[in-house]
Formats: C-alpha cells, sequence, structure tokens
C-alpha cells in the first residue's frame, strides 16, 4: 500500500478524522457533475461522461486525479461556453483521496463529530490562542523540529503552572472561626484593661 494511502487510512479510521489533513481544500467535487464509483468517472448535466486518465502529483506534493472528457463529446452542447469556454474538453482534476475525504467529511456532520467540534473548541482551541496570543508563539524561532518540540513543551509547562497557580485555593476561614477569633481577642483586651484592679478576679 503506497505511504499516503496509509496514512489516509490510519486518520480516517479514527473516531472523527480531519477533513484537510491530505492537503488541499477538497469539498465534493465540481458544480453539476455527479460520480459514479463504479466506472470512476463524472457524469455532466448533459449525459456526458469525464473519464479518469491518469495520476499526478504536483508542486506542492498532493496527489490528483484527471478526468477528461473527448473533443467530440462537448461539440455541440449547448452550455459548452459556461462549461469549458474556448478549450476543446471538459478538464477535472480532484484529490486522489476522495473516497478517504468523503468519509472524514461525513463523520466530522454526524452527530458524533458536531459533539466533538464543540467540546474541542472549548478545550483545545483556547489553549492554542493564549498560547499563539499572550505567551509568545506565533512563530517558533529555532531549527529543527526537536528544538522545536522543546519550545512547545516549555511553553505547554509555563501554560500549566500559570493556570495551577490561578485555581490553588487557599484555606477560606468560614464566619464561625472568624467570630472565636475575635471573641478570644476582645477577653485579651479586657483582661489587660482590668488587671490594675486586684480586687477584681477574672
Amino acid at each position: 500500500m503506497h505511504y499516503w494511502k496509509k496514512r489516509a487510512w490510519r486518520v480516517t479510521s479514527r473516531p472523527i478524522a480531519c477533513p484537510d489533513f491530505f492537503g488541499g481544500t477538497y469539498k465534493g467535487g465540481p458544480e453539476g457533475f455527479t460520480y459514479h464509483k463504479e466506472g470512476d468517472y463524472w457524469k455532466c448535466s448533459q449525459g456526458q461522461k469525464v473519464t479518469f486518465r491518469k495520476v499526478f502529483v504536483e508542486k506542492s506534493g498532493n496527489r490528483k486525479k484527471l478526468y477528461l472528457t473527448k473533443p467530440s463529446q462537448c461539440k455541440g452542447c449547448p452550455i459548452k461556453a459556461q462549461c469549458i469556454g474556448k478549450s476543446p474538453e471538459k478538464r477535472i482534476t480532484i484529490t486522489a483521496y476522495k473516497e478517504e475525504y468523503d468519509r472524514a467529511i461525513a463523520r466530522v456532520n454526524s452527530k458524533r463529530g458536531k459533539a466533538f467540534k464543540v467540546k474541542r473548541s472549548s478545550t483545545v482551541e483556547p489553549v492554542f490562542g493564549t498560547l499563539t496570543e499572550f505567551m509568545a508563539l506565533r512563530k517558533v524561532n529555532t531549527r529543527g523540529i526537536n528544538n522545536a518540540n522543546k519550545g512547545m513543551l516549555m511553553a505547554a509547562m509555563a501554560y500549566n503552572l500559570k493556570k495551577y497557580l490561578k485555581f490553588t485555593q487557599k484555606p477560606v476561614e468560614n464566619v464561625a472561626m472568624r467570630a472565636e477569633k475575635q471573641m478570644f481577642r476582645l477577653f485579651e483586651l479586657i483582661r489587660l484593661v482590668l488587671k490594675p484592679n486586684p480586687s477584681f478576679k477574672f
């Protein structure tokens, strides 16, 4: 199995997978075309097939699939001008991991996926916001992944210590304890005031 295929399988086999993990901005295919998995082709609104031709890799490293029509298929089409303009055929380039994307998007849009998204927005994202906005982590000024990892660990330690100190509870005196202390102080004052009188027994 190809390396990226293995990686895609590992991510989409988790409870909730991120659709943007593989790179790109896949949102579900070209508008006005329906995908047919059995023959691996797209069909336009006029009933013409856009068939698979090859897999290629972009300069950015993203693997894409190329689909093309024959010039004879688009000749005389009533919507040719708005579909392909002056091009002789329809060209569709789409991610090679469409199946994994569709599975991941379905999970994110599921009831469980929406619940995880709400949980993430209240637990994980505020931490990254604090680190970037208040702890100077908009950029990592180190060279190498190991040094960057050390910087992130130190920042996480500082964040946790700050949170710990903020939420450390101090012993709180209740009303009865404060009243008892005040009574003892009052008795001490009375003792000091009445002590010079030998006839008074406290």
